[in-house]
């Protein structure tokens, strides 16, 4: 077997710890394990969809005058769709709740 020529030596106690959850449990040892903290938090479907679809447009159509975009340039646009996505559901909101309380 010929080694990597950029391998990884993981530290000494993270190969013990491994070695012993093995020994104790075996493969299951090894299966992963419930993590401390808060648990991750993944955007909806709808959102990876629609921005895996911006990421693979191109960004003259939005009218961005580049030839390709760029992580933080994703990122932007994301946040810019996000806000005005959220301004106009706060106007819709405020303006439903002028017309039930005129009506009163």
């Amino acid at each position: 077997m010929t080694p990597l020529p950029h391998a990884w030596t993981p530290p000494r106690q993270i190969v013990s710890k491994w070695r012993k959850h093995f020994f104790e449990q075996r493969l299951a040892g090894l299966e992963e394990q419930p993590r401390g903290g808060r648990p991750a938090q993944f955007p909806p479907p709808s959102v990876v969809v629609a921005v895996k679809a911006l990421a693979c447009e191109l960004p003259h159509i939005e009218g961005v005058p580049l030839s390709r975009w760029s992580l933080a340039e994703i990122k932007r646009e994301v946040i810019g769709r996000w806000m005005r996505a959220s301004r106009n559901t706060a106007s819709a909101s405020i303006s439903s709740r002028r017309t039930s309380t005129a009506d009163r």
